[in-house]
């Protein structure tokens, strides 16, 4: 599975998605707040929330990788994350998860 395959299967999976975007786009436009003179559009405050799924989505893809395996299939992958249980595992973390 390729990590563009594995952010498209978690976003559409992973039931924490949600509530991770609405956490980092209050995280984001919190900080928008403060560039009072250089204040970013609606735009690039949401490209910069996307790109906060895809960093954390991508240290993951880069931590289970290795014990799948280079060549592992979708299917692996998918059989990996669920005799794992690692969609439920990453939901309660993320929904514990706080932005600062």
């Amino acid at each position: 599975m390729t990590f563009n395959e594995f952010l498209e299967y978690m976003t559409e999976n992973l039931s924490a998605y949600s509530s991770f975007y609405k956490k980092a786009l209050a995280f984001q436009n919190k900080k928008n707040l403060a560039r009072k003179k250089k204040a970013w559009n609606e735009a690039k405050v949401e490209r910069a929330t996307l790109a906060m799924w895809k960093q954390s989505m991508q240290g993951l893809y880069d931590t289970i990788k290795p014990q799948i395996g280079n060549r592992a299939s979708r299917e692996e992958w998918i059989e990996f994350m669920i005799q794992y249980e690692l969609l439920e595992n990453i939901s309660n973390s993320m929904s514990e998860m706080e932005f600062e």
